[in-house]
């Protein structure tokens, strides 16, 4: 949902109360709505925020505070829900488990408790400086409102990130799953906007840029970069470079289109809509990948290579829309191509994982066993669904072989592209379209039947279930 300006949905507001960590909440979809003056002083930066954000409790929790964090040069304003103004309390605090740290935490109580599929939408308003964390312990993150160059992100807490006070909880929101983003920045000048989020609009209005982003697909929390960029494209990717760093983009860039071609061959085209931004960060700033960016420093861009890290944020543009999220249909599958491209020598011990955790799944909950994986979402086992589809594909990459596994895949991808995809279609594929015998009966007894727990019960290590099918 699209928030525009301030403006957001009425709610009820009334319910005894209850008291619940931010890990409780599930991010829906959120607008970060800022203008900003920058300035080489610090202090003299200034960011006027409003941060539109849409939550509900994660299943089988209720909820009826939360806290976020801020950059302690931010000030806290107000949180609304629709008209209604939200009782909060606001203090600079020690961060724990670091011991330099101190962030401004807001706790907001949302006038109702939340349970089930409640949700509630609030905005949240916030100004002041950005101030460098970087000697907190904060490695990289150094950035100031500077015309230089600067960021907002979650990291620099430069909008409200719900975790406490305890680096525990600020490492378990950073690692938040995607969820849909906007953003409308004001800034001063001619510079750009590069990140994990797509500009969609882009304004001159005087001596000031307007600027409309959004994300394409569910993405991890926001990354912003504004500087004086230049870039180039090829394909879904853009690299995004400082003065003089135009040679190490470009060799970059070149390395990258020569993976995603030999990704090409194995995985079909890439996932539509999805698009990956390498961007040239100054040095001290740190090499950092996020959902659709990379984040490089000068120095790296010198003499550019394609590391773990990077190779995993291109393999990403490959992964579904909602790829991560408890219960999509390709979750487990992409645990099993991720390693079969990265870690190939690493199978037999995904195969004992997998299979491990299946049986300690079905031992744990006789439904699960009862249950054709194709019904688990509906069944309410979503997370369960998760590791026993990557059991098994991992089944069906064995009965199958790599090359007849990989075409099966590059024509599921084809097949589910430009539509809605669930598991239930992922059945009805491989029911109309495996041609070898033994992997269609095990697709089916898994897939759209009950058989799993049958077979589960009697073979004790996943050899010993793959030659069941054999």
């Amino acid at each position: 949902m699209r928030f525009v300006k301030f403006l957001l949905f009425p709610l009820l507001l009334l319910a005894p109360a209850l008291n619940a960590t931010s890990s409780d909440i599930e991010l829906l979809d959120s607008n970060l709505i800022a203008k900003l003056h920058l300035a080489d002083v610090a202090k003299d930066g200034q960011m006027v925020g409003a941060y539109v954000v849409s939550f509900r409790p994660q299943k089988g929790r209720s909820v009826r505070k939360v806290t976020l964090l801020l950059n302690p040069g931010l000030t806290f304003i107000k949180a609304d829900a629709g008209r209604r103004r939200l009782s909060t309390t606001s203090t600079v605090t020690p961060v724990a488990g670091m011991d330099m740290l101190e962030l401004n935490a807001v706790e907001i109580d949302l006038g109702k408790t939340l349970t089930g599929t409640d949700r509630i939408d609030v905005a949240i308003h916030y100004r002041g400086f950005l101030e460098d964390l970087s000697w907190t312990g904060l490695t990289g993150v150094k950035e100031t409102l500077s015309p230089n160059f600067t960021m907002l992100r979650a990291q620099g807490f430069a909008y409200p990130v719900f975790a406490e006070a305890n680096l525990a909880s600020i490492k378990n929101a950073w690692a938040n799953n995607g969820f849909l983003q906007f953003a409308d920045i004001t800034l001063p000048g001619a510079n750009e906007i590069v990140g994990t989020l797509s500009i969609t609009e882009k304004t001159l209005v005087g001596e000031q840029t307007k600027v409309a982003l959004k994300s394409n697909r569910p993405t991890s929390l926001m990354t912003l970069a504004i500087a004086p960029y230049q870039s180039l494209s090829s394909g879904p990717v853009t690299a995004s470079f400082l003065r003089g760093g135009e040679a190490g983009a470009t060799q970059l860039l070149g390395l990258v289109t020569a993976q995603m071609d030999s990704l090409a061959r194995l995985l079909g085209a890439p996932t539509s809509g999805a698009t990956l931004n390498i961007i040239n960060v100054p040095d001290g700033y740190g090499n950092s990948a996020a959902t659709g960016a990379i984040f490089l420093e000068t120095s790296f861009l010198n003499t550019p290579s394609l590391t773990k890290k990077i190779k995993k944020t291109i393999n990403d543009l490959w992964k579904s829309s909602n790829a991560g999220k408890p219960g999509n249909w390709s979750n487990g599958l992409d645990r099993l191509v991720d390693l079969t491209i990265a870690n190939p020598d690493m199978m037999q011990e995904f195969e004992m994982m997998t299979f491990n955790t299946a049986q300690q799944l079905f031992a744990a909950n006789k439904l699960v066993g009862k249950t054709a994986l194709e019904d688990y979402v509906v069944e309410g086992l979503s997370t369960e669904g998760d590791d026993v589809s990557a059991l098994a594909f991992a089944v069906l990459y064995n009965l199958l072989g790599r090359d007849e596994f990989f075409k099966t895949v590059r024509n599921l991808r084809s097949d589910l592209t430009g539509g809605y995809a669930d598991m239930a279609s992922v059945t009805e594929f491989l029911r109309k379209n495996l041609k070898n015998k033994k992997a269609k009966k095990f697709a089916k007894n898994w897939f759209s039947s009950n058989k799993a727990g049958k077979d589960m019960a009697k073979a004790k290590s996943f050899a010993a279930l793959v030659k069941r099918y054999r």
